[in-house]
């Protein structure tokens, strides 16, 4: 079972047993971590995040998450634009909004919901 973001929430069984249950908050902490009934760990964290285990980060495609700093461990593939200061930050993480942003594959973040393929686009300047 996974919440809004594709955080898995709940590994069951084939059974339909509970094997473990996780909860995050908006940039990935874990809040409740009930360890597995099993020896095989779950490997798919945060947003559907892979779990380094010999690092205890993120993988995000792109680059590394630490999700106790909410930042990523390396600078960000894409410089951003001046049109979107946030996005000029080479290490921070959806725009320092995670409930807001999701992003998927450590380069640029989405819109939540629906438009999570939609990569943000700058907004103008309006004069």
């Amino acid at each position: 079972m996974h919440d809004e973001l594709n955080t898995p929430i709940r590994t069951i069984s084939y059974k339909g047993e509970s094997i473990s249950q996780h909860m995050t908050d908006a940039f990935g902490n874990a809040v409740v971590d009930v360890k597995p009934k099993s020896n095989q760990p779950n490997l798919i964290t945060f947003t559907g995040y892979e779990d380094d285990i010999g690092t205890g980060l993120h993988f995000v495609q792109a680059r590394y998450y630490m999700p106790e700093i909410a930042r990523f461990t390396q600078q960000d593939p894409d410089k951003g634009s001046i049109l979107n200061p946030q996005s000029l930050a080479p290490y921070v993480h959806c725009y320092n909004n995670a409930t807001r942003y999701v992003d998927l594959d450590g380069r640029m973040p989405c819109c939540g919901g629906s438009g999570w393929t939609t990569p943000i686009q700058p907004q103008g300047i309006q004069m």
